[in-house]
């Protein structure tokens, strides 16, 4: 888990202001929730004096026009639950495992955290493109 030091953003928004770089963005999950995005984005704005704004990128990207795949899992979704509705099956959600729907007891997953460790490589990934994730001041920034 890559824990945020508001400090080591501030500080590499700092520099790519200097460079002249005026926009780039900072983002978060959208699982420690809008209040927190908020209260980030003033953090960052008082620290630096920038402007910062905050927005969910998951609202966002699910924002789009559904595709035909898109359209075809809601469906199969949509379908398996009626079914464990009309069997008064209750306290399940549903879920695609291996290309098949299936059921997983809420219990199972309800108040559960799933992190990505720090040396998954697409975290190395987006280190090496410059991507700044808030635990340290970045120095590959383009």
């Amino acid at each position: 888990m890559i824990w945020l030091r508001i400090d080591q953003v501030a500080d590499t928004n700092e520099g790519l202001f200097e460079r002249f770089i005026r926009n780039y963005v900072v983002e978060g999950s959208q699982e420690i929730g809008i209040v927190a995005s908020q209260h980030i984005a003033k953090k960052i704005n008082k620290l630096t004096g920038l402007e910062t704004r905050e927005t969910v990128l998951g609202y966002i990207q699910r924002g789009g026009t559904p595709t035909p795949m898109d359209r075809i899992l809601a469906t199969r979704y949509d379908a398996y639950a009626t079914e464990l509705i009309s069997k008064e099956k209750y306290g399940n959600m549903v879920a695609l495992q291996k290309n098949k729907i299936v059921e997983v007891p809420l219990n199972q997953v309800s108040d559960k955290v799933r992190t990505v460790p720090e040396n998954y490589p697409l975290i190395n990934q987006a280190r090496n493109m410059g991507t700044c994730l808030g635990d340290k001041i970045c120095s590959k920034l383009n």
